[in-house]
């Protein structure tokens, strides 16, 4: 089994698109024997609490999620973690699903069978020559057979310890998150990329898939405090539309050619 979580904010309209993205790419996430999927959700105005609501009451894409509240974010996480299941993977709200994925593809088994990995990144692949968030060209490093190693990498290909669609291993994971503070996911992922290379020195590798599962669609900003690259389409137009029935079209989507982790994509409203 495999914990997957999801961290979203103020974006229900987004959440529906990575969930219904979810459901057509990833052959796995209808079964409730090989993962556990949960939704930790939180809003910071009626209209946001809305937006959940919505999508709770008109039902989920993918039926099996758990629709979380958040209450206390670092206790929220640790209960959603099972330390019985094998594989923890996180994810956020702004993420689309744009290639089909199996968990019985090479890569996953690459990442199984090898001690001397660290994860599986799904947002990862073997030609992506910048870094959307530092607004750099980044140096893609050598990769024999979906294998790098994260330890001389820069820029996306030097960040292990991402909530974007890493698969790690429970036990590798579940230690840290019980160790620092955190309220948000910026704060967990700043806390965890701080001390890769003091945890997981005997894991100096990495695997990616020749094309990325998924990427982040940087659409908006929605937690104060973390300045980050976005585009044009706001929190609240995207809600907005999304109580008046409308929701993201996955056309733009399908398929994308992108050039970075992060990418923004000219997207379409369609009614749903």
């Amino acid at each position: 089994m495999m914990n997957v979580i999801i961290f979203s904010k103020d974006r229900a309209c987004q959440l529906e698109l990575f969930l219904r993205s979810m459901k057509e790419m990833w052959k796995e996430c209808m079964d409730d024997q090989k993962v556990n999927i949960s939704v930790l959700f939180t809003a910071s105005k009626d209209r946001y609490w809305d937006g959940y609501y919505k999508l709770i009451n008109k039902g989920s894409p993918v039926p099996l999620v758990l629709m979380q509240k958040q209450e206390s974010f670092k206790i929220d996480v640790l209960s959603l973690v099972n330390p019985a299941f094998k594989h923890t993977v996180f994810f956020v709200d702004d993420m689309v699903w744009k290639e089909p994925f199996s968990l019985e593809c090479e890569e996953f088994k690459e990442f199984e069978s090898r001690d001397d990995v660290l994860c599986l990144s799904l947002r990862l692949h073997p030609k992506l020559p910048y870094c959307y968030v530092t607004d750099k060209e980044q140096k893609i490093p050598k990769i024999e057979d979906g294998v790098f190693d994260w330890t001389g990498a820069n820029g996306d290909y030097g960040y292990p310890m991402s909530l974007d669609g890493h698969i790690f291993r429970t036990e590798d994971i579940l230690p840290l998150l019980k160790i620092e503070k955190y309220a948000n996911p910026n704060e967990l992922e700043a806390w965890l990329s701080g001390y890769e290379f003091k945890f997981f020195k005997k894991r100096p590798c990495m695997v990616c898939c020749e094309k990325s599962p998924v990427m982040n669609v940087p659409l908006n900003q929605v937690h104060e405090g973390w300045v980050n690259r976005h585009g044009r389409f706001p929190a609240k137009y995207l809600n907005d539309n999304f109580l008046k029935g409308f929701v993201i079209s996955m056309d733009e989507i399908r398929g994308f050619k992108n050039k970075s982790c992060h990418q923004e994509v000219d997207i379409k409203l369609e009614k749903a």
